[in-house]
């Protein structure tokens, strides 16, 4: 009986003429109207057979049309030969799969490839890591906002998310390239990006706290004085780099000045700091900075304690960039900007350069720390 009385009030709504008002002048439905309506169904055979239709069909059905249906094209004008079939899973990776496939067929045609596949994971390492730090330039953006404000409500409840668009895979392989699935495969984390998204989102969320609850800067005469407290030391520097690393950046001050009512006895040490968040931003320089890769299976010698050596022997020297790479390969561009460079070039062997023109080939590994001396040295000298 019950679905018998949906079914009639459904098919009743629908036959509602346009132009009928449905409310008193109150806003509410008068007892007059429910007449109107109930005008509206009058048992006719047409209204019975559509009140057993909505019985047991979807309306969506029922209003289908046949004769457009006949219409539509189903036929593809266009083939695109490509082979093997590349699956998301359970991932909302569809807009990077589709982009990459486009590219795929063009690739396996042009080249002649078996069943090729890019590597979609490593796309979309690039695409969350741009996501995350969009979202934190977001929060620094709006930090002076109050929470309750609709932009920051809005961050804070979407922070990151694995959809995407065309034009995202276009931006990420314009800036970051391509390769191979094989030399970045699929993972279960790139397979299910469900579970890793909402692990990121609740992380991202945690720093862009302590992003808005900066320590307190003022601009006063080309100055930045910075009231931070933390708990430690390395908490202190960081949250001090994230309150004024942007405006260092900007140029929007040129001098630091640091308080901390735990660290007040340590003057000389928040001095320290200072400087070097100045000098991290390329604005003032106050010691020698060392450029240095972590080290791999191309260093053929004891990185560690030669950085060490170095550092010794040229620490007093104000404003000098050294970079101590462990190879050939990669070292010269990565020290790029450095004044001097202590690059592996075989095992037992150095070359030296200074700037990015090697000065000095193939010198014997005991000798190099001070051929690199004495090339400082001459120079300084002129």
């Amino acid at each position: 009986m019950k679905m018998k009385i949906l079914a009639v009030a459904a098919a009743a709504m629908l036959l509602i003429p346009v132009g009928m008002s449905a409310q008193t002048a109150g806003g509410g439905i008068s007892a007059d109207m429910l007449k109107e309506i109930s005008k509206g169904y009058a048992g006719t055979a047409a209204d019975k057979a559509l009140r057993n239709a909505l019985n047991t069909t979807s309306i969506t059905v029922l209003a289908e049309n046949a004769d457009n249906l006949a219409m539509i094209d189903t036929h593809f004008s266009d083939k695109v030969k490509t082979r093997g079939i590349t699956d998301q899973k359970s991932s909302g990776r569809c807009w990077l799969f589709s982009g990459l496939n486009v590219l795929r067929a063009r690739m396996i045609d042009r080249f002649d490839l078996g069943d090729f596949t890019f590597s979609q994971n490593y796309l979309f390492f690039y695409d969350q890591l741009e996501k995350a730090n969009l979202f934190l330039q977001g929060v620094i953006d709006t930090r002076d906002l109050p929470f309750e404000d609709r932009k920051v409500d809005w961050l804070f409840a979407n922070p990151i998310g694995d959809g995407g668009q065309f034009t995202g895979v276009s931006n990420l392989i314009m800036k970051y390239g391509l390769v191979p699935a094989d030399v970045m495969p699929e993972t279960y984390v790139s397979n299910s990006t469900s579970e890793f998204c909402g692990h990121l989102k609740r992380k991202l969320r945690e720093f862009g706290i302590q992003l808005r609850e900066k320590a307190e800067a003022s601009i006063k005469d080309d100055t930045i004085t910075l009231n931070v407290e933390a708990e430690d030391w390395e908490s202190l520097q960081l949250k001090a780099a994230m309150a004024v690393g942007a405006l260092l950046i900007d140029k929007k001050a040129h001098q630091l000045v640091i308080n901390s009512s735990k660290f007040k006895d340590q003057s000389s040490k928040l001095i320290e700091l200072a400087d070097g968040i100045l000098q991290a931003a390329r604005i003032k320089f106050t010691k020698t900075e060392y450029i240095s890769c972590p080290g791999c299976g191309r260093t053929l010698y004891n990185l560690q304690e030669t950085i060490a050596r170095i550092k010794a022997a040229t620490k007093e020297l104000v404003g000098l960039k050294i970079g101590i790479m462990g190879c050939i390969v990669n070292g010269p561009g990565e020290m790029a900007d450095a004044d001097y460079g202590y690059v592996g070039a075989g095992r037992g062997k150095i070359s030296l350069y200074k700037a990015k023109e090697c000065v000095e080939k193939n010198i014997p590994e005991e000798e190099a720390v001070e051929k690199l001396l004495e090339l400082i040295r001459k120079d300084r000298a002129q």
